[in-house]
Formats: structure tokens, C-alpha cells, sequence
């Protein structure tokens, strides 16, 4: 089981190009290499592949209107419920 005090540092290998994408768009070149230079090195990236795209696309498509889920959050879910081996609790919508 993974210890709860690590959590916030585990991130989709997606995370961080999204959010430095977002700070560089919103802020400035320079807010968003502040942002990686002082992330990447602070986080576990969990990477994942065809199969949890996948599984994430039919939850996506499955869930995704009901409760105004984007396909980020289907990702999120499919990784941090199968990768990251939280349980059932974590499978509730």
C-alpha cells in the first residue's frame, strides 16, 4: 500500500506538460520553467500506456457527459484505481 503522506507527490506523466502548457498560456514562458525547474524533481511520475488510455477512453465515454468528466479526470481515475492500487472506494460515481 502506498503511504498517504507520498500521494501528492505522484503525478500522470501528462500532469506536467499540462500545467506547464497552462502557466506558460496564462502567465509567462518564464512562471511556467519556474513551475518544471522547481516540480520535477519533488515528483514520482507514474507513467502508464495503451491499456490505461484505453480503459480511461471507455470510462471517458461512458461517464463523461453524466458527470461532466473530462478525459484528464478518466485518466486520473483508471491510474490512481489500477496503477496505484487504490481499491473500490476509489471506483465510486
Amino acid at each position: 500500500m502506498t503511504d498517504p503522506a507520498l500521494s501528492f507527490r505522484r503525478a500522470r506523466s501528462t500532469d506536467v506538460p499540462e500545467n506547464v502548457t497552462l502557466l506558460r498560456y496564462r502567465g509567462s514562458v518564464r512562471t511556467a520553467l519556474t513551475f518544471l525547474d522547481g516540480v520535477r524533481l519533488q515528483l514520482d511520475i507514474v507513467r502508464y500506456g495503451d491499456r490505461v488510455r484505453d480503459e480511461a477512453e471507455q470510462v471517458f465515454r461512458r461517464y463523461g457527459r453524466k458527470h461532466r468528466l473530462s478525459l484528464c479526470d478518466a485518466i486520473s481515475f483508471v491510474v490512481v484505481t489500477t496503477l496505484l492500487g487504490r481499491g473500490p472506494e476509489a471506483r465510486r460515481f
